[in-house]
């Protein structure tokens, strides 16, 4: 199980770095701790979508919250953009 810290697109890493040569859809479940110290299990799933311009892609899903997206990453592994969350700017 992976962690998962509220407010931060950078720990979605931990489970695309262990899913990369996947293409299928994979259950990636996480321990989410909250910004106020709570901890609760949180179903996610992955799937590899087609390459962008700077690396993969993965199409994310986080049923109890009712979002989905598709996130960008670079060859190393680090989020490019997370809509509506985060976007690196270079």
């Amino acid at each position: 199980m992976d962690v998962d810290l509220e407010s931060s697109a950078c720990t979605n890493t931990l489970p695309v770095h262990r899913l990369a040569p996947h293409t299928d859809r994979h259950e990636a479940p996480a321990a989410y701790v909250r910004v106020d110290g709570r901890v609760e299990r949180l179903e996610q799933t992955y799937q590899r979508a087609a390459d962008g311009v700077g690396g993969p892609a993965y199409d994310y899903e986080a049923p109890r919250f009712e979002f989905s997206a598709r996130l960008e990453y670079d060859w190393s592994g680090l989020v490019l953009r997370y809509p509506g969350i985060a976007r690196r700017v270079t």
